[in-house]
């Protein structure tokens, strides 16, 4: 039998089931706003110019859980982006033309929710005499991390012979460089792999275009590369015979 006390406490119990206990909410809501991504603005330089990026990435709702900078266009397969985990990565344009890179942002509910941004940088030729970085008869010691490439400038008139060598440094085994000359219209004039010189074991690597004919004027480029596990030191000379 019922009575008025026992009543009152079933019909309380009841009451807190149908409406749930206010001291325990339930699931939050998640975010309905993408993140917003900025990749900065266009720029224009020339080769050799360091190129610094500074993207930005936000979420409205406060869950933005990773940044990712991919290459969208790029002239040099070869091209190394430094800091890409960061939001302010750079490059090394070795090469002239547009490269293009996009920066993607993603909050908590993955790649269905994510936002890109293009950012695309023009690398104009050297073509000033005076703004070159070899001279003939120069030569440059210069070091090289694993799977970069060096880049250098020099002037030659058309009819004149062009002979580079370059050579790893003494103590620098691992590093065989490949040299590869370009004309002023970025034609390949040549590409040489190094060859050891010495006994193998200590042999230094020497690669070398030798007596080369050029038929153009204007300001030619020598790229200088290391393979992906390589480093070292190495010596590149330049004569450019009239």
């Amino acid at each position: 039998m019922f009575t008025s006390r026992s009543l009152r406490m079933a019909l309380t119990s009841a009451l807190l089931t149908l409406t749930g206990c206010p001291d325990s909410p339930g699931p939050q809501p998640v975010g309905t706003n993408p993140p917003v991504a900025y990749a900065g603005p266009d720029q224009v330089v020339r080769v050799g110019d360091r190129v610094q990026l500074h993207g930005t990435a936000s979420d409205p709702d406060g869950d933005l859980t990773r940044i990712e900078w991919s290459w969208s266009g790029s002239p040099d397969p070869a091209i190394i982006l430094h800091d890409a985990a960061s939001l302010d990565p750079w490059f090394l344009p070795q090469l002239p033309g547009q490269y293009q890179l996009l920066l993607s942002a993603f909050d908590s509910r993955g790649a269905g929710y994510h936002d890109n941004d293009l950012v695309t940088i023009t690398v104009l030729p050297i073509t000033d005499c005076s703004a070159v970085t070899l001279a003939s008869g120069q030569t440059i010691r210069a070091s090289i991390a694993a799977g970069e490439t060096d880049s250098f400038t020099f002037c030659a008139e058309a009819g004149s012979t062009v002979t580079i060598e370059v050579k790893s440094v003494e103590g620098s085994d691992m590093f065989v460089p490949r040299l590869v000359l370009l004309s002023p219209a970025g034609e390949t004039l040549a590409n040489v792999k190094a060859v050891p010189a010495g006994e193998l074991g200590r042999a230094t690597w020497v690669a070398t275009v030798p007596d080369l004919p050029v038929s153009a004027s204007g300001v030619f480029t020598i790229l200088c590369s290391a393979g992906i596990f390589q480093t070292g030191f190495y010596d590149i000379t330049l004569t450019v015979t009239q």
